[in-house]
């Protein structure tokens, strides 16, 4: 017999099965549509009959290391690094990349800043040890914790065992402990003592910077108008200016989390050459006087998920630079490549003018009546001061300025790669996946984007290795010849 309620809750259960059904292969669909997506996305922003837009296109996908990880970077028997003509500064795949601040040059602009560079350098205070290593270029950065052996021994390290034979020239601790004092005359490094001090009453918010974080609270001892976040970059100036030998390339650094695989510049070309080519174009990289290094973007990061890159407009920025630059200050660059200012090369002109623009406009916003200007617990950093004046063309001279795709030249940055916000409530720090490691997993660490007949292949600086510091101790405990064996300098 037929039974209407019988023959409804049949129709009823095929209707939810279908439906379940239906969301099921949908879903089949969506997977397999990312995944071919992400597979031929890279290749369809390659072609080179097409110019890309200022802002970088998709690279391809790394290739897989070599076992031998390619060429070496130094010559174990010459302390001399060999710097081949005509090498170019970015790997192939980023061949067109162009990144440049969103405002054109002008005769105003650089009048401007022609007068700035031709401002007198002030001379360096504290000297506490000259050294005179018998090479050119140079290394500078602020190390001034109380205690910073195993900064030292890591960093100067790492540096000498690659055959580095530059300058090495630290801010460190007016009381630097004895054994720390033997250790850098031992390595041939130039420091100066640098003194804490309170700050001048007029670069501080509120009536005083109060906070824990001493290097946006305190000041060197004869830079009292700039917070130590911001006066290391004067000291630097001063620094480098000082050192008549200091002709070839240098690399103004944090000095807490960085260290060295191989030489810092066996990559470029002569630093002499270059500050004598006067005549560059915007499309060669042989001319670049000063390097920008980029943090992980959507560009260059091996995984297309947003929450493991970075770009400019995040809030970390433009909480900080919106209250003094204006709210729509951004509009133009907010989705460009986040630019670090804990590695920054340049040759001697290159730095020169790096510093000088920055340092000014440190003075500027401290001379000024706006508190979101100066540097506070919560006011402008050193890295997004730079960011913005990056990106609105304030360092000028666009045909000699580079930023480096990240996965690609000196530098690689690895704290941003190391964290995986997704991974919450877990552990999001301290992860793998988009490290390259020569040879497999206690390999040196590799240039994502780098060809393995490269001389950056093999990354000559890592950066930012503190936030991957679960498997970063073991990976030490693979490579005593970085930093654990006593460098023996070939000149002492």
């Amino acid at each position: 017999l037929y039974d209407p309620m019988a023959f409804a809750a049949a129709v009823d259960r095929r209707r939810r099965w279908f439906v379940l059904a239906s969301f099921c292969f949908l879903g089949i669909l969506f997977q397999r549509h990312n995944a071919l997506t992400s597979m031929l996305l890279p290749r369809l922003s390659q072609g080179e009959e097409v110019s890309p837009p200022s802002d970088a296109h998709v690279p391809d996908a790394p290739a897989s290391p070599s076992p031998s990880g390619g060429d070496t970077p130094t010559d174990e028997t010459n302390n001399s690094v060999a710097r081949t003509p005509g090498h170019m500064l970015l790997p192939s795949r980023f061949h067109n990349y162009n990144n440049e601040p969103i405002n054109d040059e002008t005769d105003e602009s650089r009048a401007k800043l022609r007068k700035l560079l031709s401002e007198p350098v002030p001379p360096p205070v504290g000297l506490r040890h000259r050294a005179s290593p018998p090479g050119h270029d140079a290394i500078l950065g602020l190390a001034a914790y109380p205690k910073n052996m195993g900064t030292f021994t890591r960093l100067v390290g790492s540096l000498r065992n690659t055959g580095y034979d530059g300058h090495i020239i630290f801010g460190v601790h007016s009381d630097i402990p004895q054994e720390e004092e033997d250790y850098l005359k031992q390595m041939d490094v130039t420091y100066y003592a640098v003194e804490f001090v309170v700050c001048d009453e007029s670069i501080l918010v509120g009536g005083s910077n109060a906070g824990k974080d001493a290097v946006r609270t305190r000041c060197g001892k004869g830079y009292e108008r700039l917070t130590l976040e911001w006066g290391r970059f004067e000291m630097a100036r001063q620094w480098l200016h000082a050192c008549k030998e200091c002709t070839g390339w240098s690399l103004v650094m944090d000095t807490r989390d960085v260290f060295f695989q191989s030489h810092p510049f066996a990559s470029l070309p002569s630093a002499l050459e270059v500050d004598g080519n006067e005549n560059g174009n915007e499309n060669d990289n042989e001319v670049a006087d000063l390097l920008f290094i980029e943090e992980i973007a959507a560009h260059s990061s091996p995984v297309p998920e947003p929450h493991r890159y970075f770009q400019l407009g995040n809030p970390r920025y433009s909480s900080r630079t919106m209250p003094c630059y204006g709210r729509n200050h951004m509009r133009k660059f907010g989705h460009r490549s986040v630019l670090c200012s804990g590695t920054i090369i340049g040759t001697r002109n290159g730095m020169h003018r790096f510093l000088s623009v920055l340092v000014d406009e440190f003075k500027s916003n401290n001379r000024g009546q706006k508190g979101a200007c100066k540097n506070s617990v919560r006011g402008l950093t050193d890295q997004w001061t730079m960011n913005y004046l990056y990106y609105t063309g304030r360092f000028g001279d666009y045909a000699r300025t580079r930023t480096l795709p990240w996965g690609s030249g000196p530098v690689l940055t690895i704290g941003k790669p190391c964290t995986n916000n997704a991974l919450r409530p877990n552990i999001t720090h301290s992860q793998r996946d988009l490290i390259e490691f020569q040879g497999g997993g206690t390999g040196l660490i590799l240039n994502n984007h780098e060809g393995d007949r490269s001389k950056a292949r093999v990354a000559p600086v890592v950066h930012q290795y503190d936030r991957c510091h679960r498997w970063i101790r073991r990976w030490f405990g693979h490579h005593p010849e970085l930093f654990q064996v006593t460098p023996k300098l070939a000149w002492k």
